[in-house]
């Protein structure tokens, strides 16, 4: 079943209820709050439902508590869309909607942006985003990827192909300054451990310039290659490897071919990192 976002929301959004009492649906600080207010009326059912399935025992049972909860996650998705897409002539939210865009499949996604006001679409650099990452293919397990290119911190050209028949990849998405103490830990004593000739770590940062990029691998101060294509929140690392969220873990194995994707370390990941014996 497939967890709700509101906490991502209500972090990122400020609810501005006073603006609603009034109507004045303006600004998209507004709108935010429409969509706010649609989470918590069905986080509720929501709880409940994911509730009954962890507490039932016949599978006929728990399967129609899934039918529910899937037909109810359906009904708020469809609600929120309508928000975005009643407001979409609103300033911002081109830039909401990417953002936000593992909230919605790429058909929802498409039905929103075909909302968007003409000059929108052709100025607003978050519009463009959106119809390419709609356009695009997102990788997932299981598939092989071809070439992709970056520049690293020492402002060097990198090449996956240098590495795809050469070793595993475990590429790492986000500042390690983000990340959890005990993923940070983690990750250090892994690659002191892990042999170098077989696995490749990479971090991947979403830097819009060179000098941001320098600071932020500076601060990290991680021993491993560090790369970005320096596109900021238009990254098309990010779109291409359907990245929303740091930290991202995906592992790539030798040839080319997704094996894990995670946000934190599971026991799939951690299993590939150790099968690469020490150096």
């Amino acid at each position: 079943m497939r967890k709700i976002l509101l906490i991502a929301i209500v972090s990122l959004f400020a609810l501005n209820a006073v603006a609603q009492r009034k109507g004045e649906i303006s600004k998209l600080t507004d709108v935010d709050s429409l969509v706010v207010i649609k989470y918590n009326t069905f986080n509720p059912q929501l709880d409940e439902l994911a509730n009954r399935f962890s507490q039932a025992t016949d599978e006929n049972q728990k399967n129609k508590i899934e039918e529910q909860y899937n037909a109810t996650q359906a009904k708020l998705d469809a609600e929120v869309v309508a928000i975005y897409t009643k407001y979409a002539n609103i300033d911002g939210v081109a830039q909401r909607l990417f953002l936000l865009r593992a909230m919605f499949d790429k058909k929802q996604l498409q039905k929103i942006y075909s909302k968007l006001p003409a000059h929108i679409k052709e100025s607003d650099p978050y519009a463009k985003s959106i119809i390419k990452y709609i356009e695009s293919y997102q990788v997932g397990v299981g598939d092989e990827i071809g070439d992709f290119r970056a520049t690293t911190s020492k402002k060097y050209q990198f090449s996956y192909n240098e590495f795809k028949n050469e070793k595993d990849v475990l590429l790492i998405f986000g500042s390690m300054n983000s990340f959890e103490l005990n993923t940070r830990v983690a990750l250090m004593l892994a690659y002191k451990n892990v042999d170098v000739s077989k696995l490749e770590f990479i971090s991947v940062y979403n830097a819009s310039s060179f000098e941001d990029f320098a600071k932020m691998s500076d601060k990290d101060g991680v021993e491993w290659l560090a790369i970005s294509d320096l596109k900021g929140d238009h990254s098309s690392l990010n779109m291409s490897f359907n990245v929303y969220a740091e930290p991202t873990f995906i592992y790539i194995s030798k040839g080319g071919y997704v094996e894990a994707i995670s946000h934190y370390l599971n026991d799939t990941i951690n299993k590939l990192i150790n099968s690469n014996g020490f150096n």
